[in-house]
């Protein structure tokens, strides 16, 4: 194709194109398709008693015609609660619905010319997978529709919608990054209550003061403990078998650093050696449970070294270390390590660990 005529809004013409005007709003207002207000529109959910049928909110969007290269974008409303049925269930095989809004246009294909909110229903298998989406479609939900079942609750209802995005102005929101970012590009990532602009190095740099989650974490206490000789390491209160340390959830950047602090005091005729702290990051919220994903053995922490006529007390520690591939949202605990390679009589006091989740 080349020029593409006539021009918008020369008069005295009678041949101006719906698909000009789409392509008006795509060359000049619009990035991205989906949904007008992401709180409100087109949203889905189970009836108040719930059977086998959903409802859609009303509201508007913007949808993206991709049965054509230069088909643009369009702009549908739904002004009341659309119901739609969901097929009935299969009896013994589980499978996944979709809720999509829709748009036919016989300039492309069919000779249907209208928009709908419809359920495309899938396949029942033992490992169900959503069908794919219709042409010139913007999914709304996916449905996990149980073997058997007979009611559609909320929650076999999954969130698919995201806010459309506008080209070099406004905010784009949605619970992801978008996949085409630009140049100062906004971005509010509303499962995060975090603002990012794409900058100049093509990352997403977050905006403004770090929230809530972004808080540290700390532990302070345990009293005095006896650090037996050639334990090395140990992860364990050696006197009480209690397991000492904290529990933190993973920021969204899955990111953190953390540092261990505390007193180490030789015994007197305890000979020479090294004592000294570490940690460990296991994952779940159970203090000394799950798995290690980090570890900072207690010999590659500060090492506090004694002879056999002086009693010395320093202070030890480890990191701050930078831990990263977390993920993101889940629970981890930090765990203290304590090391002795030969001293006899080492005992540790005043311990800490701080965790400080990075944006």
């Amino acid at each position: 194709m080349a020029e593409r005529n006539p021009a918008g809004w020369i008069q005295a013409r009678t041949d101006h194109t719906a698909e000009n005007d789409r392509l008006f709003m795509l060359q000049n207002f619009l990035k991205r398709d989906g949904v007008c207000d992401r709180l409100t529109d087109l949203t889905v959910n189970a009836q108040s008693s719930p059977n086998m049928s959903v409802q859609v909110a009303a509201g508007g969007a913007f949808i993206d015609g991709s049965e054509s290269t230069n088909q643009g974008y369009y702009s549908v409303y739904n002004d009341a609660i659309k119901n739609i049925t969901i097929t009935a269930a299969h009896a013994t095989l589980p499978r996944k619905d979709i809720i999509v809004a829709k748009v036919q246009d016989a300039q492309y294909s069919g000779s249907t010319n209208a928009w709908s909110l419809v359920v495309v229903t899938g396949t029942a298998n033992a490992s169900p997978v959503a069908p794919t989406a219709p042409a010139n479609s913007l999914l709304l939900a996916v449905i996990d529709v149980a073997a058997n079942a007979t009611t559609i609750t909320n929650g076999v209802i999954t969130d698919w919608r995201h806010t459309f995005a506008t080209r070099d102005s406004g905010v784009a929101v949605g619970a992801s990054f978008p996949a085409d970012p630009h140049h100062g590009m906004p971005f509010f990532n509303y499962a995060t209550n975090r603002y990012y602009v794409y900058n100049a190095y093509s990352t997403w740099q977050l905006v403004g003061p770090a929230p809530t989650d972004l808080r540290a974490s700390e532990y302070s206490g345990g009293g005095s403990i006896t650090i037996p000789a050639s334990q090395n390491p140990g992860l364990r209160n050696p006197d009480t078998g209690t397991v000492i340390g904290l529990t933190f959830t993973a920021p969204p950047s899955g990111i953190v650093t953390i540092g261990v602090h505390g007193r180490l005091i030789n015994g007197t005729g305890g000979g020479v050696g090294t004592a000294a702290l570490g940690f460990d990051v296991r994952t779940g919220s159970t203090i000394g449970g799950g798995s290690s994903v980090f570890s900072v053995d207690g010999a590659n922490g500060f090492g506090a070294r004694t002879n056999a006529t002086v009693q010395i007390a320093v202070h030890g520690s480890a990191g701050p270390y930078l831990v990263s591939g977390l993920t993101p949202g889940s629970s981890y605990s930090v765990n203290f390590l304590h090391y002795n390679d030969s001293i006899a009589g080492v005992t540790c006091d005043g311990r800490r660990i701080l965790v400080q989740p990075q944006p």
